[in-house]
């Protein structure tokens, strides 16, 4: 396993865990905040139908804070080979992506999303080497159980 490989998956191992807070009892208030997290081992990561771990497993996990008022901000991370697979001298083995935003329902059954969303790639890079790294803005209107979101 690559240095860069163990750094990845200390990152995950390191980070401090969360514990959501209990739900509300009947009658009690539902909490100002919530911060959650996640941790996946997935057997491969694709997203948008491309390959980002040549067919390897990848390590994946977030945080994710959300307040009352429909604000919101994340960050998810994940091992990724795709950056080295395409150019032996790129070392960035982790993707990770900050996000924020704004949800509500502008009517009962029609809920909406806005935010930013920032793929950030950290490692090292050749000189010349183009920035993978990319901001999407995004927005999402739904009719009940279905959103159409386009970043």
């Amino acid at each position: 396993m690559s240095r860069n490989t163990l750094a990845a998956l200390a990152l995950f191992a390191l980070a401090a865990p969360v514990h959501a807070a209990d739900a509300p009892t009947a009658g009690e208030p539902a909490p100002e905040y919530s911060l959650t997290a996640n941790v996946t081992l997935a057997s491969q990561y694709r997203y948008r139908g491309l390959m980002q771990t040549n067919n390897q497993p990848a390590i994946q996990g977030g945080f994710d804070f959300t307040h009352a008022s429909g604000l919101y901000l994340g960050n998810w991370n994940s091992s990724i080979s795709w950056l080295n697979d395409s150019n032996s001298k790129v070392s960035a083995p982790v993707e990770m992506d900050f996000y924020g935003g704004y949800k509500g329902n502008l009517a009962p059954d029609v809920p909406f999303d806005l935010g930013v969303l920032q793929y950030y790639y950290p490692g090292d890079y050749p000189s010349g080497y183009t920035s993978p790294d990319t901001t999407e803005l995004y927005a999402g209107l739904g009719y009940g159980p279905v959103l159409f979101k386009y970043s």
